[in-house]
């Protein structure tokens, strides 16, 4: 439910959605990469790709719909290995399990920044690492539908990056389960394309006359574990 009070917003989200990468945009991405490089990746600066101030062909890929995100997951695997993000980042950038790069952007400070996933297979026993996860019903079963199979992998958050921005508005820590405060790091899943429908929302209300100066995320991301308690059930 969205209410606008003096004039802010607040988004609720009352379910777990397990996250996931969004599937067409690998080849959105690849397809472009391979249209502006078909033979090789020359070095690009990363100034004309994160943060030119007019559109740019593979924008659209890069920044969602809404043109705001600031941040893209992946997977290091080699079917996710983008020649596009690699250019950005360098190619070792997309198989580090767990790493965050960043590319500052030009005189405007924006910045764009890499997150790169560490597999699902690192979760052992419902826990990665000493964070408690719980078990997805694929596991235990068949999944029932693309929506209910297992993410490819985790968002791994410290206390030093919890406050990067995936979108203009938010940041990794606003889609954290709210539980287990005292133990780090944290594992989160998200999807960009989620992030992306939040700023369209934002987009849409300032559109409509409502300043939005804060919209803050209720249950971004549940652990099947934290969900399957019933939080918040009512």
């Amino acid at each position: 439910m969205l209410v606008s009070r003096s004039r802010r917003a607040r988004l609720s989200f009352g379910v777990f959605v397990p996250v996931a990468l969004c599937a067409g945009l690998v080849p959105a991405l690849r397809a472009r990469a391979e249209a502006a490089h078909p033979t090789s990746t020359p070095p690009v600066h990363p100034a004309v790709i994160v943060s030119a101030p007019a559109p740019l062909p593979d924008s659209g890929a890069l920044y969602g719909r809404s043109g705001k995100l600031r941040a893209r997951f992946v997977t290091p695997t080699p079917r996710l290995e983008l020649r596009y993000l690699s250019a950005l980042f360098g190619d070792s950038a997309t198989r580090r399990p767990g790493a965050v790069h960043t590319r500052q952007g030009d005189a405007d400070g924006e910045s764009f920044s890499l997150v790169t996933l560490l597999p699902f297979t690192e979760k052992v026993r419902g826990r990665v690492g000493s964070y408690r996860m719980g078990f997805w019903p694929a596991e235990r079963r068949g999944a029932r539908s693309g929506r209910y199979e297992n993410p490819d992998g985790f968002i791994k958050v410290t206390p030093e990056n919890q406050l990067l921005y995936v979108s203009e508005h938010f940041r990794l820590k606003d889609f954290l389960t709210k539980d287990q405060f005292s133990v780090w790091p944290k594992y989160l899943v998200l999807r960009e394309d989620l992030v992306d429908k939040l700023e369209l929302v934002i987009a849409d209300l300032q559109a409509h006359g409502v300043r939005v100066e804060h919209m803050q995320v209720m249950s971004g991301f549940r652990t099947p574990q934290y969900n399957q308690r019933g939080v918040g059930a009512g």
